[in-house]
């Protein structure tokens, strides 16, 4: 059940008594926050939310995924009934196939950058919105009443993969659209005395009294999209109860509709110098290779690179290169959840470091000047290119902090200890002997 205002669409109810509610039209009637539209549209067009998260960076470039819809009219409308506030029943009817005027919708996201209205907020948490838009033909209805149609997500499991979408498992894919006929008492065809009078969504087939929770569509409650909350966050929860923590495809609002959404990635490398002879100060050189998913997947290949997180370049290069020194980050933001990466560092002094990288693929190997050594394919994500369906929650990999340690301890220098040896053994031989002249002596010191 959602949480959006309890009303009863009585304003619908009177005028299938009374005649039209007189309301002028408009290009096309839009559901509300409340689940309801009143006016006298031949079309009505429902919300659909995708959202794009960042968990450490506020931008990311959203996919392309075009939503697909179909509007069919309920299979049986039996014991089904529209009771308004006076008390006034109504029944409900099977909608009419005939006056669907498209029977199936589409909704296009393009990719675009998505940027956290805060600027130095760091993470991402923005939503785009877009409109189911559905038609009828108000003369292929015959009679006044409430017709009831069910629309369906039929977007594919393929599409919604290869777009790295992520879907909630509490998602409703079927909603339930009652249209208002009423008749015309101005016509200006006579044949035809009929006009459209408003729209409900529901998210059951069921019956409804003035009690009964209306749907805003495949969106959220939030108002503006933007102003989604970031998972994690703290919402207020009903009145005088606690507060709720936001989930990712929620907005913690108790009750409210969850939503598709879509999270990047971002990876950190970084670098340790240590030992008693490594120079820290000096910059060895990095290739990081960026790997996207094939051509018919639809996530965006653009993110973002730099060694501030605060000033990051936008890039769509699969090859970038820095140099790091102790202490030093590079970091890639906003990696589609199919990236994954593998970094070369190249050791260009004349010293043998030992290396030694983080997610285990090397670990203290001897590498000589102008050798290199080369981290494991880091994917940044657990979402799997090959799901036969969108998953219902995402993580990051756990080495998406990608740490080279180089490593250069030297002992007494090996020359220093082959001159100097034979004369610590002479030492040693004489102070031996010196020990036991002197035990000689205090004996004989005693004796006497």
């Amino acid at each position: 059940m959602k949480n959006v205002r309890k009303r009863l669409a009585a304003g619908l109810m009177s005028c299938l008594v009374v005649g039209s509610l007189g309301v002028m039209p408009v290009l096309a009637g839009t559901i509300g926050d409340d689940g309801i539209y009143v006016g006298n549209d031949t079309t009505v067009t429902i919300g659909k939310d995708l959202v794009i998260y960042n968990d450490g960076y506020n931008q990311s470039y959203s996919p392309n995924i075009t939503y697909s819809y179909s509007i069919a009219p309920i299979t049986s409308a039996d014991g089904l009934s529209v009771t308004d506030s006076t008390g006034k029943q109504m029944e409900v009817k099977v909608g009419d196939a005939d006056a669907v005027v498209n029977a199936t919708a589409t909704v296009a996201f393009t990719s675009q950058l998505m940027q956290e209205h805060t600027a130095d907020q760091n993470y991402l948490a923005e939503g785009l919105r877009g409109d189911i838009t559905f038609a009828f033909d108000i003369t292929k209805f015959d009679a006044p009443g409430i017709y009831r149609y069910v629309v369906t997500d039929t977007t594919s499991a393929t599409t919604l993969v290869h777009a790295g979408i992520v879907r909630p498992s509490d998602y409703e894919d079927t909603k339930y659209l009652d249209v208002y006929v009423v008749e015309d008492i101005t016509p200006t065809d006579p044949t035809h005395p009929y006009e459209i009078a408003g729209y409900v969504l529901l998210d059951e087939n069921t019956v409804i009294t003035e009690d009964t929770d209306k749907d805003m569509g495949y969106r959220s409650s939030i108002t503006t999209p933007t102003e989604i909350p970031v998972p994690g966050s703290t919402v207020p929860g009903t009145p005088g109860g606690q507060d709720v923590t936001v989930e990712a495809g929620h907005t913690g609002v108790i009750g409210d509709n969850s939503f598709d959404y879509y999270y990047s990635f971002n990876v950190d490398v970084s670098k340790v110098i240590t030992g008693n002879m490594a120079d820290k100060n000096h910059d060895f050189p990095f290739e990081i290779t960026v790997a996207n998913p094939g051509n018919d997947f639809t996530v965006a290949t653009n993110y973002f690179t730099g060694d501030n997180m605060n000033d990051l370049t936008a890039a769509t290069d699969t090859t970038v290169t820095t140099g790091l020194s102790d202490g030093d980050h590079y970091y890639l933001c906003g990696l589609n959840p199919f990236a994954a990466m593998t970094v070369m560092e190249t050791n260009d002094t004349r010293s043998t470091y030992n290396v030694t990288i983080s997610d285990g693929s090397v670990t203290n190997v001897a590498t000589a000047p102008n050798g290199t050594q080369t981290s494991g394919s880091v994917t940044v994500s657990d979402y799997s290119s090959s799901a036969t369906a969108a998953p219902n929650a995402i993580n990051p990999n756990t080495n998406n902090d990608l740490i080279f340690t180089n490593d250069l301890e030297a002992g007494p220098p090996t020359g220093l200890m082959l001159v100097i040896a034979p004369f610590i053994a002479v030492a040693a031989l004489i102070g031996g002997i010196f020990v036991l002249n002197k035990v000689k002596t205090k004996k004989n010191t005693e004796s006497n």
